[in-house]
């Protein structure tokens, strides 16, 4: 912002927290929407909804490297910020089917996930050549990565439940007595 469009640093600053205000409320909303499509559409539902945002962040994020205007590349930018969050909401979403017993742990790995990419992106943007050169090939590794994984989600396999496009899902007989075992361990504190 600051090269492209001549903003003061603080400006520039105060225009990029924008990303981080979209944390507030979409991450939540990505969650709320992947337990909607679990409604209807079982775990392909939440894989769906996944693959989508990701798919869009990645797509906003291309749109975002070409924009001209500041008032453009600034909606943008808040676009893919929602629906990058929305995306971690969702990814969250889905750690209590890989492995219930051991749903904490699962989300650590996630979470230490996410801190990995972003210490990795950043020295991407670190290393990248100065203003008047190519200025966006961090931008541009990231929509890749971030569309590749998004296409990789349909081969997303979760025992007991059908993914977007391999797996099945349990018989409801066998999901019911699950079901029960569970509520049977945790009303009365003894394994079942």
């Amino acid at each position: 912002l600051v090269h492209r469009f001549g903003l003061t640093v603080s400006t520039a600053a105060a225009y990029a927290s924008l990303f981080g205000l979209m944390n507030i409320f979409s991450r939540g909303l990505g969650g709320y929407l992947s337990d909607k499509a679990q409604q209807y559409f079982n775990l392909r539902g939440r894989l769906a909804v996944h693959m989508s945002f990701m798919l869009l962040e990645g797509l906003l994020i291309l749109v975002f490297i070409r924009c001209e205007s500041l008032t453009i590349t600034l909606t943008v930018m808040m676009a893919f910020a929602i629906f990058g969050q929305m995306g971690m909401g969702t990814c969250f979403a889905l750690v209590p089917y890989v492995h219930p017993p051991s749903t904490g742990t699962i989300a650590g790995i996630v979470g230490a996930g996410g801190n990995l990419g972003a210490v990795y992106f950043l020295s991407v943007m670190r290393n990248q050549p100065g203003p008047g050169v190519d200025e966006f090939p961090a931008f541009v590794v990231m929509a890749v990565f971030t569309v590749v994984a998004a296409l990789l989600t349909p081969l997303v396999v979760i025992k007991g439940h059908r993914g977007l496009i391999f797996g099945s899902d349990e018989s409801s007989e066998s999901s019911e007595q699950k079901s029960l075992t569970a509520a049977a361990v945790t009303t009365t504190g003894v394994n079942v």
